[in-house]
């Protein structure tokens, strides 16, 4: 799937089943980087991993001061009302 943000659209990858977890890569890498943990995860949680602005097949351009609205985004787009969040590297900032 895909969610509508300014300036583009963020491709997102989801696996499972349960409680939201929306998991947010480096930088200069995109979702893939999440498999490994996505096969232990997925059997508890419903997990979100999107491919960052300017990273992956993101066409919405580099711009960290819209990570915060990109995550609202997501979890609006999916119905979340509450989630959790994970990150590694600039994806944890």
């Amino acid at each position: 799937g895909q969610v509508a943000v300014a300036g583009g659209h963020l491709p997102i990858c989801m696996a499972g089943d349960g409680l939201p977890l929306i998991l947010l890569h480096g930088w200069t890498l995109d979702h893939r980087m999440w498999a490994p943990q996505l096969e232990g995860l997925a059997d508890r949680f419903f997990c979100v991993a999107p491919d960052r602005r300017g990273c992956g097949r993101a066409t919405a351009p580099s711009d960290l001061s819209r990570e915060a609205e990109d995550v609202i985004a997501i979890a609006d787009a999916l119905g979340f009302e509450r989630f959790a969040l994970a990150g590694l590297s600039q994806g944890a900032v």
